[in-house]
């Protein structure tokens, strides 16, 4: 079964990069309610980090609308950078870790789990919305030997997998177009 979750993960398309991420026992499970909200809440993350990554991304109608939404882009990262700025002075952020994780789970590197099939929370706070992390239920699974802590997500929400592998699909596609833009350009 572990290795199956390995599998599984492992023949997705991943997010890969840095993020302060925590991982926290979880003793017991999360009663219905908590658990609902934290879907909620989840939702909204996911849905945060995907607009975030879009912007600039279409082509707008006319010159007007076209300086309009410039202006309201810039007065949104102003904002966003005082909001972050903000909360790193009162904000306890965990480490800043590499990791991959898709819909399935994460995979930590230098990071090694409590004890096998252990209850977790995972925390990652991603630049887009530090103050909000994304919280995610797994349990630590099995993972081929120096790769990392590796954690399988458990009873998400079919929603709430499906934006995730949303967020996978538009970081992926823009590491694809990056590479495509920087063979295109000439060396000196």
């Amino acid at each position: 079964m572990a290795l199956d979750a390995w599998q599984s993960f492992n023949d997705r398309i991943s997010w890969d990069g840095t993020v302060h991420v925590a991982c926290e026992p979880m003793a017991t499970p999360l009663e219905p309610a908590a658990f609902t909200r934290l879907q909620e809440l989840d939702a909204g993350v996911l849905a945060t980090l995907v607009m975030l990554g879009e912007r600039g991304s279409s082509e707008p109608a006319d010159d007007e609308t076209a300086a309009a939404i410039t202006r309201v882009d810039a007065k949104l990262n102003v904002l966003l950078e005082m909001f972050n700025r903000h909360l790193l002075g009162h904000l306890q952020l965990p480490p800043r870790r590499t990791v991959r994780f898709n819909a399935r789970g994460v995979l930590i590197e230098d990071w090694a789990p409590a004890g096998p099939n252990a209850a977790l929370m995972v925390r990652m706070h991603f630049d887009g919305c530090l103050g909000m992390p994304l919280e995610l239920p797994g349990r630590v699974a099995a993972a081929p030997a120096g790769s990392g802590g590796f954690i399988t997500f458990e009873k998400l929400d079919e929603d709430i997998r499906q934006s995730i592998e949303h967020l996978v699909f538009r970081q992926h596609r823009r590491q694809l177009a990056e590479t495509k833009r920087e063979a295109k350009t000439p060396r000196p």
